[in-house]
């Protein structure tokens, strides 16, 4: 028999968080998009005291280690972007990482954040939906040979949209 007393020791501060107390967002989880303060993770693009509805244009899901967000963050300086990862440890690195990039380099990435969630489950609290009104996404997947074969597959499909933006120096 073994003495619980003996070989573990359960105190407060060594026991690990269980599935069922292991909460996968930030708190306080907005209800809708339009209950979100987005003041506190852009303090530099948008003002608190201003009615203002922004619009974050990109979201990095799974964002990891923030590369892609830190790297967009200089090519649309004016575009705000949003990381969500819900591994804890490397959330709170992105956000360090951003704020140490913020007071490094005043006036420069202030255009983007990262959160702790799961994007699975809140997505619709932190976003719109939008999708569904560009006229293109109801007809990529029939329109194309490619289109066609991921239709043919059962299961969920995730398509992802990128707008490009047209170069002024092009020459068509």
């Amino acid at each position: 028999q073994f003495s619980t007393n003996r070989y573990y020791s359960f105190a407060p501060e060594t026991i690990l968080q269980t599935k069922s107390t292991f909460q996968p967002y930030c708190r306080p989880l907005p209800r809708t998009p339009g209950e979100m303060d987005w003041s506190k993770y852009y303090p530099e693009m948008i003002k608190k005291d201003r009615d203002s509805n922004p619009v974050i244009e990109f979201a990095d899901i799974g964002c990891g280690y923030g590369g892609l967000l830190i790297t967009l963050s200089s090519i649309f300086p004016d575009t705000l972007m949003l990381g969500m990862e819900i591994r804890v440890k490397v959330s709170d690195y992105v956000m360090d990482r951003i704020a140490a990039l913020r007071s490094q380099n005043p006036n420069q990435y202030q255009n983007i954040a990262c959160l702790r969630t799961n994007a699975m489950k809140y997505l619709p609290n932190y976003f719109k939906k939008g999708q569904n009104v560009d006229p293109i996404i109801e007809k990529l997947y029939s329109s194309s040979e490619e289109g066609q074969k991921v239709t043919r597959n059962e299961g969920d499909k995730f398509l992802a949209v990128f707008r490009r933006i047209e170069d002024p120096y092009c020459e068509i």
